[in-house]
């Protein structure tokens, strides 16, 4: 780190109660390892628990009711432990992934400082700090409490002779808890246990605490680690925390506070999520949210983790990448991990840190990933496998028709399952089998990832493969071309072998089981969706038999096995195999005599907002582009907050996340309209996107997987990855297109009302208007203009 010359001195904030903040505290993978199968996750609270105190806590990931460390103050008879309370309440002046600093004042007079610093998975560390800067000598008592609720046989914290001296120590369902603070404590004399410091302090002069605390199944392990955590350089490890994260983070700067913090948050939050198990993969990964209640394993191993610790999809990872734009290496770390996950020859489609695996195929935006590698080396190695897996895309096993438009496996792996066509799980949703479904999203990604081959052949110097990458290109272009609705102006879903794109309708309406005559007539030839509502939350064992004529007039039958059906609440639904152009009868057994059915064609003409990805794929002409854009994203779809993945007034009434904004999808189709030529419309969009996050961090101070379109209101999961900030989407939107340590790429102009000021390692960048400054220590600023691309070298 010695040759290292960034400015690594943290940002500076005074974030209080009613500012955007998540106090989320975790071990930092970039600095050491994390344990995926026993990773304890703190948060910090201001003051809004019980009892309510500047209290550390957590709950071991759901191995204790609760656990909390707080400071407790004694003056003169005066008591304080309430922020409230305090002379001059907290504010969160530095924080990082595992390191948080508030500064208050318990008393007037007394200026105070907490630094919080998650040591490993197992241990936490911290110190306080109290100056007095009256003209009065002060006698003070600082109680370090600790409150355990526990679990199974266990029991709470209590001050125990330990080594050499005192500590708290508790246990909860398996886990032994361990505290101790320097400075000779006693045990407190107070309503909860903790351990005593008496101070005198004069005038001028300032005391400090040190603490720790470990959780173990060993209580002597637990004391080991907590010794170890308490006795590293700490001066020392915030100085290498300065550092790591000088040179992996971007410090924003706009007109908005609320903007600044957000960005600085998202991108703490999105480190936050890093962990790593070299046992199954090789390269750091992550989760989808950490929090308090989760990280513990009862198997050991991590395997048992629920879906948000079990893996991870290649949109996850690119939307990691554009949260974390000044990450160098993490994007190859990413597309190593799934190109190590390809036991059955293909990538998998969500590679977890216990050896997790679908079995399906990775979405296909791995070469996209890769190509943000530098590494030559990394390339040649990476390119034949993505170009395999490119390939095996468009086998005859996912394309069995051969026109370059192959199909999804599963819903899970359009990274949109709620989708009213294909969505299995919910009661309004037609449900129909997405092997049967072509899809302008899945188009969209094969298109802009033959794009991303032909930049590595190039830059590899494989022009012996441009030929053929060139027509994959012009061949899954033309097929997405082909579901272009001229009457709409706009993409639709289409069958996969009958390649029409119809309004569906109710063919049949029925009750129980029996054999039911079909009156209504299809218009167009298709296959059938058969749904079923149980009278209660359970399956049925259904057989159903369908007949009819074919394409040719010919009599055909389709046989629905109780395999065939997809159960989810007491509402099943399954798809025929046979296109029928008449359908004549419905014979079905199983059904109870109070369930009730439909027999329905599917309506292709459902939309959600994966329509638009052949927007950001670049595949429409500038006509076609403007419909998308101008009459439905503007004109149809765009909320207070965003784009919601259904068009509103369209939207079935569950699931809820249909009329929320998801912003993956949203940075997107965002990217899709700097792509058109529309940077303003761009950058209000991320105008949107940011009122509902700053309002989240500020209502709720933490992140959600949704925000309503309409209202703003977080939805879904806590502290989500979907529900970070869009810094790339923001950076391109000011024509930032790519910052590394040797490049800065520069387009168009800065939309936003104000100018935007990017620090990064060693550099400076200023944008405004057209203008673009770059400062760097110790050379005079650079300034560009104009709105064409620039490159500036910085080697």
């Amino acid at each position: 780190m010695a040759n290292l010359s960034y400015n690594f001195l943290m940002r500076t904030w005074n974030l209080s109660a009613g500012d955007p903040l998540h106090l989320t505290l975790a071990a930092d993978a970039r600095l050491g390892p994390t344990q995926y199968a026993d990773d304890i996750i703190w948060e910090l609270n201001l003051g809004q628990g019980e009892p309510p105190a500047l209290a550390v806590q957590t709950n071991f990931g759901l191995r204790a009711r609760w656990m909390q460390f707080f400071p407790v103050f004694y003056r003169a008879g005066m008591t304080v432990t309430d922020p409230a309370a305090f002379y001059r309440p907290p504010q969160v002046s530095r924080i990082l992934p595992n390191y948080c600093e508030v500064q208050f004042a318990p008393y007037e007079g007394i200026e105070a400082r907490a630094e919080y610093r998650v040591v490993s998975s197992q241990a936490i560390a911290g110190r306080l700090s109290l100056v007095n800067k009256s003209v009065l000598p002060h006698n003070l008592r600082l109680d370090w409490v600790g409150v355990l609720n526990p679990m199974g046989f266990g029991e709470g914290l209590a001050a125990l002779p330990m080594g050499l001296g005192t500590a708290l120590q508790g246990r909860t369902d398996g886990l032994a808890v361990v505290c101790f603070l320097s400075g000779g404590p006693q045990a407190n004399k107070g309503p909860y246990p903790g351990l005593s410091l008496q101070y005198e302090l004069y005038p001028g002069a300032s005391v400090e605490a040190a603490w720790a605390a470990a959780a173990h199944p060993a209580t002597e392990t637990a004391y080991e680690l907590a010794q170890a955590a308490a006795s590293r350089p700490w001066e020392a490890e915030v100085a290498r925390l300065e550092v790591r994260n000088s040179a992996d983070l971007l410090e924003i700067t706009t007109g908005d506070a609320e903007w600044d913090a957000a960005f600085a948050l998202g991108q703490r939050a999105a480190c936050g999520l890093l962990m790593c198990n070299p046992q199954h993969l090789p390269a750091a990964s992550f989760v989808l949210s950490r929090r308090i209640d989760q990280g513990a394993s009862v198997r050991g191993d991590g395997s048992d983790h629920p879906y948000l610790w079990a893996g991870q999809t290649a949109l996850d990872a690119w939307y990691l990448t554009t949260l974390l734009p000044g990450m160098a290496g993490l994007a190859e770390g990413l597309v190593r991990n799934f190109l190590a996950a390809a036991e059955r020859g293909y990538p998998d489609f969500k590679p977890g840190l216990a050896g997790q695996r679908t079995r399906h195929l990775a979405q296909p935006l791995l070469a996209g990933l890769a190509a943000q590698s530098a590494s030559s080396a990394f390339l040649e190695e990476a390119y034949p496998a993505l170009l395999g897996y490119f390939n095996t895309w468009l086998s005859t096993e996912h394309d069995p028709d051969g026109d370059g438009l192959p199909q999804w496996e599963h819903p899970i792996q359009t990274g949109l399952e709620s989708s009213p066509l294909y969505d299995r799980w919910s009661p309004g949703a037609q449900g129909m089998e997405i092997t049967c479904v072509e899809t302008p999203g899945l188009g969209a990604m094969l298109y802009r990832e033959v794009r991303s081959l032909i930049e590595l052949a190039r830059r590899l110097g494989r022009e012996g493969d441009l030929p053929w990458l060139e027509a994959q290109r012009e061949r899954i272009g033309g097929a997405v071309e082909g579901m272009w609705d001229r009457r709409a102006h706009l993409y639709r879903y289409r069958d996969a072998y009958i390649h029409t794109s119809r309004a569906g309708r109710e063919l049949l309406s029925f009750q129980g089981s029996g054999e039911f005559a079909v009156r209504r007539k299809l218009t167009a030839p298709a296959r059938l969706i058969l749904q079923l509502d149980a009278d209660a939350e359970s399956t049925r064992a259904v057989v159903a038999h369908v007949h009819g004529l074919n394409e040719q007039g010919l009599a055909v039958e389709d046989d629905l096995a109780p395999r065939d059906f997809t159960w989810s609440r007491g509402h099943g639904r399954a798809t025929t195999r046979q296109v029928f152009s008449q359908v004549t009868r419905l014979e079905l057994t199983g059904p109870s005599e109070r369930d009730r059915g439909r027999l329905v064609s599917p309506d292709f003409t459902l939309e959600d907002l994966s329509l638009f990805l052949p927007l950001w794929a670049g595949i429409p002409e500038a006509a076609r582009a403007k419909h998308l854009v101008e009459t439905h994203l503007l004109g149809r779809y765009l909320q207070a907050f965003g784009l919601p993945l259904c068009p509103p007034g369209e939207c079935p009434a569950e699931p809820p996340e249909l009329a929320a904004v998801a912003l993956p999808w949203n940075a997107w189709i965002g990217e899709g309209l700097l792509a058109a030529g529309y940077r303003r419309e761009a950058a209000d969009l991320v105008t949107r996107l940011m009122g509902a996050v700053t309002g989240s961090l500020k209502q709720n101070r933490g992140f959600r997987q949704f925000y309503h379109a309409a209202s703003g209101q977080g939805l879904g999961e806590r502290d989500h990855l979907w529900g970070l900030p869009p810094l790339g989407l923001f950076l391109r939107a000011a024509g930032l297109e790519r910052i590394t340590p040797s490049e800065i790429i520069v387009r168009g102009f800065n939309p936003f009302p104000w100018p935007i000021i990017v620090k990064y390692q060693r550099m400076t960048i200023t944008r405004e208007g057209e203008k673009t400054t770059l400062a760097l220590p110790g050379r005079p600023p650079f300034t560009a203009g104009g709105q064409q691309v620039q490159r500036i070298s910085l080697s």
